[in-house]
C-alpha cells in the first residue's frame, strides 16, 4: 500500500496579532507551526490536517471574538457548538470543504501589512505511482483564492506544444539545460 504526502509551507510568516484566537486554534491543528520572531509560521510536514478536534471552551472563547463577525470558520464553529451534546468536552470539525486558504484570506482582510499568502504544497506517494506526485499553489488575497496545480501546469503546456509556441519570446529557443 502507498502512503501518500502533500508536505506545505504557508508564507509569509504571519504576524501573531493578526490572527485571532479561534483562528489560532484552529490553524494548530491543521499545521505544524514556530515562532518567527513576533510571527507564526505555517508549515506540514505530511499535509494539513483536514479533521481536527478541539476543546469546546477553547472553540467558545474563539467564537466570542468572532461574536459580530460571520465567515465560513466562525459559521461551521457555530454550528458545531449548537449540534454538541451536553456531555461533550471535544468537537471534531472536517475542515475538507474549508480548508486553510479560506482561514487564511479572513486574516489578510484584516491585516493592512499582508497582501497575500501562498499556500504551496508537494504531492509525494512512497511507491512510484502516477497520481503520486506534483504539486499546487494557492494565492490568497482579501478578494480572491487563486489556485493551481501541477496536473495544470501540464495540461496548458501540452496545449502550448501542439499549438507550436515554444514558451520563450518569439524567436528564441528556450534552454532546458
Amino acid at each position: 500500500m502507498a502512503d501518500y504526502y502533500s508536505p506545505t509551507v504557508v508564507r509569509p510568516s504571519i504576524s501573531a496579532d493578526a490572527i485571532t484566537s479561534l483562528e489560532l486554534a484552529v490553524l494548530k491543528q491543521m499545521f505544524e507551526f514556530e515562532a518567527d520572531g513576533d510571527a507564526i509560521y505555517f508549515f506540514s510536514s505530511e499535509g494539513p490536517s483536514d479533521t481536527i478536534w478541539l476543546d469546546i471552551e477553547t472553540l467558545k472563547v474563539g467564537l466570542a471574538e468572532h461574536a459580530e463577525r460571520s465567515g465560513a470558520l466562525a459559521d461551521m464553529v457555530r454550528e458545531a457548538l449548537a449540534a454538541a451534546g451536553n456531555d461533550d468536552e471535544e468537537i471534531e470539525l472536517d475542515l475538507s470543504d474549508l480548508g486553510g486558504a479560506e482561514i487564511f484570506q479572513g486574516i489578510v482582510r484584516r491585516c493592512e501589512g499582508l497582501s497575500a499568502v501562498v499556500i504551496t504544497s508537494a504531492w509525494t506517494c512512497t511507491k512510484m505511482r502516477p497520481d503520486g506526485f506534483g504539486g499546487g499553489v494557492a494565492v490568497v488575497t482579501a478578494d480572491h483564492i487563486l489556485s493551481s496545480t501541477t496536473a495544470q501546469m501540464e495540461c496548458e503546456l501540452l496545449d502550448r506544444a501542439e499549438s507550436g509556441e515554444s514558451g520563450g519570446a518569439p524567436g528564441q529557443e528556450m534552454d532546458h539545460g
